[in-house]
């Protein structure tokens, strides 16, 4: 590898990283909630609509994350009364996860704000330059995703 190639990679590396922070950060005016709360909200609410029922380890597996760091943010959640657990009438060892009405109400407010900031980055980018973001990160997932399959 030439240093220039080694230069562009570590400087794309850290725009990447910085890009992650345009929605991956608790929103102002929503301090109680971590961005992985709200994913997990999210999932929830996702699964929800697909699935009827949710079991904790749905949420593992759709977000690829472990068992025990779902555990820990539905503490988190049920705690904050976004989510409830109830044991599962056919498998006691088994918990049903289901969300709240606050839950719901926090997963809209954070998508409002999100909603918010979407809007004023592509009014302050434009159309064609929205556009040409858009396109450049479709390019970057289909190019992620061939490495993903090659990896394995």
């Amino acid at each position: 590898m030439s240093e220039i190639s080694t230069k562009l990679e570590s400087e794309f590396f850290k725009t990447i990283q910085k890009l992650k922070h345009i929605y991956f950060h608790r929103e102002r005016g929503i301090e109680n909630i971590a961005p992985h709360h709200f994913f997990i909200l999210f999932t929830i609410h996702h699964l929800s609509k697909c699935e009827g029922v949710i079991y904790p380890y749905m949420i593992s597996e759709k977000m690829g994350i472990t068992r025990s760091a779902v555990t820990q943010s539905l503490n988190f959640l049920e705690k904050n009364n976004y989510v409830k657990r109830t044991i599962d009438e056919n498998d006691r060892r088994k918990f049903k996860v289901k969300m709240t009405f606050e839950g719901e109400n926090m997963l809209k407010k954070i998508h409002e704000a999100q909603m918010k900031r979407t809007e004023y980055i592509v009014n302050r980018l434009g159309g064609d330059k929205t556009r040409m973001i858009m396109e450049l990160c479709d390019e970057l997932i289909g190019i992620n995703k061939e490495y993903n399959e090659e990896v394995r």
